[in-house]
């Protein structure tokens, strides 16, 4: 909850340009947790309790920092005046609904993992972490340089461009392994190799298209981002409960999370091309790794 209200206060700031906010908002948490493990901790519980204060207190230090530096007048965005607090608090409330709710989506995920085998939940750990480390990287340092500058139409040209090469380079890389691994025998590794790609493509992809629909559209665009998440955690908990959850479908739900979101987001700015092109690798990877 926490978490949630620090990245709502900080999609607030980078909607007008300010992306430094959202780029560091765990270094705090994160920078703290590993100090106290320097000096605190032997056994694994005493372990799991320091990262857990560390990253709860870093945390709240962030929130404080930003309510004390947050200001209604300071969320300006370029296309629209915010001058009641009324306006400041709706654009604030979505950008809460869609943090909170992507969170709580995570967490479903991550539990519904748990209950799979050892070697099904270290496979998707890796692609996990590879897939979030890479559009991460890509978001905090590539985007803000197109999507915040002031000749609007070519950053977004280029934002879009990026957008379809990701997904066209994932599809032919992700086809190419499977299709290795399958000559090899290693169909199982052939279906993580599509499956973890078209994640892979498809997170990307839906980061850059919020970056430009932070700048571009209003807060209640975001209402995508919190009915896809929903959408997918009760899929995923149905999944679960009846048993029928696998390795395959959670990669899937993964995929279908992103994706959805991206393409929504796209409609909603009338970019029905980049939705289309965005879709159709990550669709193609996706049937290639359940059919396979």
């Amino acid at each position: 909850m926490i978490l949630a209200m620090t990245t709502s206060i900080a999609l607030a700031w980078a909607a007008v340009g300010k992306v430094v906010a959202l780029s560091g908002l765990t270094l705090a948490p994160s920078l703290l947790s590993c100090l106290l493990l320097l000096f605190i901790g032997n056994t694994i519980d005493e372990k799991v309790l320091v990262l857990s204060l560390g990253w709860t207190t870093g945390n709240v230090v962030t929130l404080m920092v930003f309510l004390w530096n947050t200001k209604p007048e300071s969320t300006t965005r370029q296309h629209a005046a915010r001058s009641s607090s009324e306006e400041w608090s709706s654009g604030l409330g979505w950008y809460f609904a869609r943090s909170a709710t992507g969170y709580g989506a995570g967490a479903a995920l991550q539990s519904a993992a748990a209950g799979l085998p050892p070697s099904q939940l270290t496979a998707i750990g890796v692609v996990q972490r590879v897939n979030s480390g890479f559009a991460t990287m890509v978001t905090n340092t590539i985007l803000p340089r197109y999507v915040n500058r002031n000749d609007n139409n070519m950053s977004r040209k280029a934002v879009y461009r990026y957008c379809t090469a990701v997904g066209l380079v994932s599809m032919m890389a992700g086809l190419t392994f499977a299709g290795v691994a399958v000559a090899a025998g290693w169909s199982d590794w052939a279906r993580i190799v599509c499956l973890g790609c078209a994640w892979c493509a498809a997170a990307t992809v839906n980061a850059a298209v919020q970056r430009v629909t932070l700048r571009d559209l209003p807060p209640a665009a975001f209402r995508w981002s919190v009915i896809g998440s929903i959408c997918v955690a009760t899929l995923v908990v149905f999944l679960a409960t009846s048993g029928s959850l696998n390795l395959t479908y959670l990669l899937v739900c993964y995929v279908a999370l992103e994706i959805f979101i991206a393409s929504a987001l796209s409609v909603e700015m009338r970019k029905f091309s980049l939705a289309f092109t965005n879709a159709v690798p990550v669709i193609v990877l996706s049937a290639t790794g359940v059919l396979i």
